[in-house]
Parts: structure tokens; C-alpha cells; sequence
């Protein structure tokens, strides 16, 4: 499970295929409703057995929680946790018109 979206890189140079995967949860804490994810990146969905180019942290807390992570949400024996996690990145700015992959 994972998303594409055109991104450009730190040498300016635009990557049209740029593959981003949820690399894992930091941090899920039901008490205080926070989800802290990082996600990394790849230049290709050739590249996503290699370490990725880089990594950076999303979080997600308050209303946003309870609609993507919280209890009415989420059970460990009918939600996929990083489905809910790329559902939740899709509304961010950063990846606007991101597709699975």
C-alpha cells in the first residue's frame, strides 16, 4: 500500500512517479488523540525495496483522529491501520491528487 504523486526533489529536479509509503507509526495514542506517521520516499515504485530518499512525520490529532484513527473508527479486527493513515495523508495539501499505488 502506497501513493504516487509528482513531487520535486531537493535538487529541483521533478519527479512525476515519486512513490510515498506509510514506513510506520511513531507514535498512537488513543488518550490523548494523536497518530504521529512516518512516511517515506522514493523516486519510483522501482525504488520502494531500497531505503527511501528521505523520511518526514505527519500528525494527526483532535477531530481529525477521531475520524480517521478514533475508537469509532478503528478495531484491530475490521480497520487497516495504515489504510486509515494513507486516507488521512490524501486530505493533506502535500498530496493533493495522490493515487494509490
Amino acid at each position: 500500500m502506497a501513493f504516487q504523486i509528482s513531487h520535486t526533489d531537493s535538487t529541483g529536479t521533478l519527479r512525476s512517479q515519486a512513490y510515498w509509503r506509510v514506513d510506520r507509526f511513531i507514535e498512537y495514542d488513543f488518550l490523548s488523540k494523536l497518530v504521529v506517521l512516518q512516511i517515506g520516499y522514493y523516486n519510483s515504485v522501482r525504488d520502494k525495496t531500497r531505503e527511501p530518499y528521505y523520511r518526514q512525520k505527519y500528525s494527526c490529532a483532535g477531530e481529525a483522529f477521531d475520524r480517521y484513527f478514533g475508537t469509532s473508527v478503528y478495531s484491530l479486527s475490521q480497520t487497516n491501520p495504515r489504510k486509515q493513515a494513507y486516507e488521512y495523508l490524501k486530505t493533506l495539501p502535500d498530496f493533493t491528487g495522490a493515487i494509490d499505488a
